[in-house]
C-alpha cells in the first residue's frame, strides 16, 4: 500500500484544516480529490475553508467527509467528531455588526417612534370614524328601484307594485303620496297605469334632512 495513503492523526483545531493536511500530504489537488470521489471542487473548498454556509444540507456533508477520509484513509470517526464540533459551537458576529444591529433596532424600536406610531394610529381612526359619521349628513340619499328594474318601462298591466330600496329611517313620496318603509329601507307602493306614458316622481328624504329627487316614465301599452 502507498504510504502516502496510510492512516493518519492531525492535531488541527478545525475539520477543515485536517482534510486539508490530510489532502495535502498525499498530494493531491482539490481537482483530483473531486474527481475521485464524485464531489464539486466548490463543495471541497468549502468544506476545508470550514465555510459551512455554502454546502448542501447535513447528510450530502457527511457523505462528503466520508468520501474524503476514505480516500486519503483519514481517521474518518475524528472527521466526523469535527463536524460536530464545527454544528455545536454558535456562531458569533462581529462587534461591530452587533453595535450596528443594535443601533438600527434602538433607532426604530425606540419609545419616541412607539409613541408617534400610536399618535398616527388614533389621528387615523379618528378620522375614519368621524368620516363614517359626517358623510351620511351631507351625501344625497340612497335609492334604488327593485320594480320596475330600470327607466323607463313599459307594461301592458294596469296596476303596477313599485317596489324599492332607501337608507334606514328616511322617508319617501311617490307622486306625493308617502309611501310605507319598513325597518330595513323597503318601500312598495301600488300604481295604477293608464293607456300612454304615466310619469312617476320620487321624493326621498333621509334622517339628516338631505333630499333627492327621481323621475321615471312607465309607459302602458
Amino acid at each position: 500500500m502507498n504510504p502516502i495513503f496510510q492512516t493518519r492523526k492531525f492535531d488541527e483545531q478545525s475539520l477543515g484544516s485536517y482534510l486539508r493536511a490530510g489532502r495535502q500530504e498525499g498530494g493531491l489537488s482539490l481537482e483530483q480529490v473531486a474527481e475521485k470521489i464524485g464531489v464539486s471542487r466548490r463543495h471541497l473548498k468549502a468544506l476545508e475553508g470550514n465555510d459551512f454556509q455554502k454546502l448542501p444540507p447535513e447528510i450530502y456533508v457527511k457523505g462528503f467527509i466520508a468520501g474524503y477520509c476514505e480516500l486519503l484513509e483519514l481517521d474518518k470517526n475524528k472527521a466526523f467528531h469535527l463536524f460536530e464540533k464545527v454544528k455545536l459551537t454558535p456562531r458569533k458576529d462581529s462587534p461591530v455588526r452587533a453595535i450596528f444591529a443594535h443601533a438600527w433596532f434602538g433607532r426604530i424600536f425606540s419609545y419616541r417612534n412607539f409613541a408617534i406610531l400610536l399618535a398616527l394610529l388614533f389621528v387615523a381612526t379618528s378620522i375614519f370614524y368621524i368620516s363614517k359619521a359626517i358623510y351620511p349628513m351631507y351625501a344625497q340619499p340612497a335609492f334604488s328601484l327593485v320594480n320596475p328594474g330600470a327607466c323607463p318601462f313599459s307594461t301592458g298591466d294596469e296596476k303596477l307594485e313599485i317596489k324599492g330600496l332607501i337608507q334606514p329611517e328616511s322617508k319617501i313620496w311617490i307622486n306625493d303620496e308617502e309611501a310605507i318603509v319598513d325597518k330595513d329601507g323597503n318601500f312598495s307602493c301600488p300604481l295604477f297605469l293608464k293607456a300612454g306614458e304615466n310619469p312617476v316622481k320620487f321624493r326621498i328624504l333621509n334622517k339628516f334632512g338631505r333630499e333627492k329627487r327621481v323621475d321615471c316614465q312607465i309607459f302602458k301599452n
